[in-house]
Formats: C-alpha cells, sequence, structure tokens
C-alpha cells in the first residue's frame, strides 16, 4: 500500500511500480468537472448540484489515455514551507506535459448538453487546471477537438 501511495501516476494496469501508459481517471476528471461548476461564472454553463457531476457525466473506458509513461515526466522541484514548524523542506514532484488525452464521455443531457459540458470544460482548463499541481500553474489545458457520436 505504501509503495502504492508513493507513485506518481495513475497508470492503466494500475501497478505497484507505477509503469504503463499514464491515464487520467474518471473520478478525477468528474471531480475538475464539478470544481468547474462550483467555482465558474453565472456566464458558463456549468451543473447547478455537484452531486449531479457523477451522475451525468461518465468516461466510457473509466480513464482518459495520455500515451505518456513515467519515462515522459519531468521534474518540478521546490522548497515548501512546512506548517507545523515554518521550517523549509524539499518537495519534488513529477508532472508530463504537451500531451493529448483522449477518451470519450458519456453524458446524461437532462444534466448538462454536450456543448454546455464543453464551454463549462475550455473555462476549467484555462482557469482552474486538472491535477495536484494546479496551484503551482500546472494542470491547465484546452480542448484541442470535440466530437459527438
Amino acid at each position: 500500500m505504501v509503495k502504492r501511495s508513493q507513485r506518481p501516476f495513475y497508470t492503466i494496469d494500475d501497478s505497484d511500480d507505477g509503469e504503463g501508459e499514464i491515464i487520467i481517471p474518471e473520478r478525477v476528471l468528474r471531480s475538475f468537472i464539478n470544481n468547474a461548476s462550483q467555482e465558474a461564472p453565472k456566464v458558463v454553463p456549468r451543473i447547478a448540484n455537484k452531486g449531479l457531476t457523477f451522475i451525468g457525466v461518465r468516461v466510457v473506458d473509466g480513464f482518459l489515455r495520455t500515451g505518456k509513461a513515467k519515462a515522459d515526466a519531468k521534474s518540478f522541484d521546490r522548497f515548501v514551507k512546512n506548517a507545523e514548524s515554518n521550517q523549509r523542506m524539499f518537495c519534488s514532484q513529477k508532472y508530463i506535459e504537451n500531451f493529448l488525452a483522449e477518451g470519450t464521455l458519456k453524458l446524461d443531457t437532462t444534466i448538462i448538453k454536450s456543448d454546455d459540458l464543453r464551454k463549462l470544460m475550455e473555462y476549467g482548463g484555462k482557469y482552474y487546471g486538472i491535477g495536484s499541481a494546479r496551484p503551482q500553474g500546472y494542470g491547465r489545458f484546452m480542448i484541442a477537438y470535440w466530437d459527438m457520436i
């Protein structure tokens, strides 16, 4: 359990060593959509009730594929303040860049329509981002393409 908790990324095969293709799990994407819905200004379409996000938006495969592996990762290193002691400690986190995350979403259109979700995700991707390093400016994205099946 400790070894799994120290993996820098989620991967398709969910192996203990973190090898394999890096993915964005459905729950992470839905948490991003939920947060963007709660924080977005009224002019941006959103899901009004935060509990409905987890019903209205599904990722068909359970994750978005990145096409990246742990070997493609870069390191973000910095000193951070320890809240308890006011001392500084060195912190290092891995991140991936310049990738196209792909997947298929299934929507309950009574909760949010496709065009409205796209607008919400575009707004959230520009201003909030996704992932653990959002406060440092990482995780921002733009939608490259959006198709309806």
